[in-house]
């Protein structure tokens, strides 16, 4: 099996079902190096590592692979029902997100009975292109070399590579977390790019996962838009290279024509006007939202991950630069862990409120596997209070923005809506884009010099 495409995207699929041994190392991996990946877990795994589960389940997409990983096909219909459900369930209530409709026969072991119950479930099956088998461990004959040579010798567009978390049962040993990141650089140097299952399905079959049947106990209208809202491979394999820098990004290069319109402090009661005023105008945008305002508008980061891209701006928008670490730690994480349950997605921007970050807070965003992201070009809605007017808005990003900048404005200030359809229509007529600050990162990306040069490597920047 392999996924619906003929470019140069690779699947990581990691089958969680006995222990947590190589989790550790496996996230730390991912995270470091901004690699997405899908995750196959049972209700037992859930079960007896919840914490780790919780954490799967809050960055990346999860799939379902039985309560007790047993071979369905020696089960009655009804057992194999049971099997399903009971893991859903589990799931479900340890991690808050439903696995569906992603499932993962154990074994891979696919038959015609066992398939059709399982499809009447609301899922569909998905198996892989290659096996690393790293899980038969050193005992089994198998090492780190031969774990990544199988992934490699199996590689072309659309493949999927089964992978599993735990340690061989025998020997201990957890080959697959411990080739992971060399697996991952070989790949990337062959020009492979990484996505996710429900965001290579969703390019592929519109209305995706509409085509299968839902089993009526969970939505699948979070799932969709969360899978329509993951970012493109491109975008993918420059957000990750960019994070593994580790440097703040203040605008683009200024090669091409775009430049990325981004928006804090959301969500808000006048975010649906920008999103309705950015479908209008063909053009993306990016918000950095505020943790605590989800309790008021918890729909919003679904509908803005439509249009764009949604970033963590910690729970309630402090001086980070006044608070201890384990406080730093706690304002970012909670709203990452916030946005990722609302929408299914890994939240991998990152925006310090008011631009403040020293050494402490730069640590933590690089910890965390987010991107830190500033502005080239301040709007001037926000500050000096009570902000700019419309007009002034209008004329500052006229006179300023340029290809390759990032803008900093504020969705839900009455100046700033009204001001946004005229920004739109002038840059536009300036064949000027608006894209999300990923995609401006594949698009037309800072060179290390720029990087390292802060905002003075920026052009039309506000200082």
């Amino acid at each position: 099996m392999s996924l619906p495409t003929g470019r140069r995207l690779v699947a990581l699929t990691f089958d969680a079902g006995a222990n947590d041994a190589g989790l550790p190392k496996i996230a730390a991996t991912l995270t470091r190096l901004g690699v997405p990946a899908t995750f196959f877990m049972t209700g037992h795994f859930a079960r007896y590592y919840p914490r780790w589960a919780r954490l799967v389940a809050a960055r990346y997409p999860i799939g379902n692979h039985t309560m007790n990983h047993v071979d369905l096909n020696r089960l009655s219909d009804a057992q194999i029902r049971t099997e399903v459900v009971e893991a859903e369930e589990s799931i479900r209530r340890v991690t808050g997100r439903a696995p569906q409709p992603l499932f993962r026969f154990p074994y891979g072991d696919v038959r015609a009975r066992s398939l059709r119950i399982i499809n009447s479930l609301g899922y569909a099956a998905v198996g892989w292109t290659v096996d690393t088998a790293g899980w038969l461990g050193t005992s089994g004959g198998q090492s780190v070399a031969s774990v990544v040579a199988r992934a490699l010798g199996r590689l072309r567009p659309g493949a999927i590579i089964l992978m599993h978390v735990g340690s061989n049962p025998g020997d201990g040993t957890t080959l697959d977390a411990d080739a992971l990141a060399t697996m991952i650089r070989r790949i990337e140097r062959r020009g492979y790019a990484f996505t996710t299952l429900p965001q290579s399905y969703a390019a592929a079959y519109p209305g995706w996962p509409g085509n299968v049947r839902p089993s009526g106990r969970t939505s699948s209208s979070a799932r969709s838009v969360a899978a329509r809202g993951l970012l493109s491979g491109a975008s993918e394999t420059a957000l990750g290279r960019f994070i593994r820098l580790g440097l703040p990004v203040y605008c683009g290069a200024s090669r091409g024509r775009y430049f990325a319109l981004t928006f804090d402090d959301g969500p808000g009661p006048a975010t649906r006007v920008a999103l309705g005023l950015l479908r209008q105008f063909g053009d993306q945008a990016t918000f950095f939202l505020v943790g605590r305002n989800l309790a008021r508008w918890p729909e919003i980061p679904r509908a803005e991950l439509k249009v764009g891209a949604i970033g963590d701006h910690t729970w309630t928008h402090p001086f980070l630069t006044r608070l201890a670490p384990s406080d730093i730690n706690a304002e970012m994480e909670r709203t990452r862990a916030a946005l990722a349950r609302a929408t299914g997605a890994a939240v991998r921007l990152f925006r310090p409120p008011y631009g403040f970050a020293d050494a402490a807070v730069d640590r933590e965003a690089s910890r965390l596997g987010m991107l830190q992201v500033l502005w080239s070009i301040d709007s001037g809605d926000s500050y000096p209070p009570p902000g700019a007017s419309a007009g002034k808005i209008v004329r500052t990003l006229a006179r300023l923005v340029r290809p390759g900048s990032i803008v900093l404005m504020h969705e839900n200030l009455r100046q700033t809506t009204k001001a946004l359809p005229t920004v739109l229509r002038e840059l536009r007529e300036r064949g000027l884009r608006s894209v999300t600050v990923p995609e401006l990162l594949a698009h037309d990306p800072p060179s290390l010099v720029q990087l390292r040069a802060g905002i003075s490597g920026c052009t039309g920047n506000s200082d």
